[in-house]
This record gives structure tokens, C-alpha cells and sequence, in this order.
């Protein structure tokens, strides 16, 4: 395992609905790091979302815009 990996953090991911930020968090998933994931597309992040779940790992949705502040303390509280 990557030393950036820890079972015991969260991966804080943003685009992660789909393409390449979903395709880091399968593969962070795999490693069994909780995940936060970010994304401006409520549906496709939903769906990612239920995917990911799947594999029984723990995850956390927020949808927004990364560049808003309002967002990221969104995230935080999520943890």
C-alpha cells in the first residue's frame, strides 16, 4: 500500500462522480480509507456514492463547488 494511504483517515475527493475522481476513489476504496467525496452533479454524485457503498465503505457526499468556502465547511462537518 501507498505510504499516503491510511485505513485510518479520509480521503477527501473532489470531481468525484465520475472520470478520473471516481476512479481515485475506487482505488482509495479498495485500500479501505473512508471517503469524502465532492462534486457539482447531485445525481451522478449519488450514484457514485451507492456504488462505492457496495464495498461496504464508509462514505460521506457533499455536493457543491469546491472554490465555495460555504462548501468545504460542509465537508468538514461531515467527518
Amino acid at each position: 500500500m501507498h505510504p499516503a494511504i491510511h485505513t485510518d483517515g479520509v480521503a477527501v475527493i473532489t470531481g468525484a462522480a465520475k472520470g478520473i475522481g471516481f476512479a481515485i476513489a475506487q482505488c482509495v476504496a479498495r485500500h479501505g480509507m473512508r471517503l469524502a467525496l465532492l462534486d457539482s452533479d447531485a445525481d451522478a454524485l449519488s450514484n457514485a456514492a451507492s456504488r462505492l457503498r457496495q464495498g461496504e465503505v464508509p462514505v460521506s457526499v457533499v455536493v457543491g463547488d469546491v472554490t465555495d468556502i460555504g462548501v468545504i465547511s460542509r465537508l468538514r462537518k461531515k467527518r
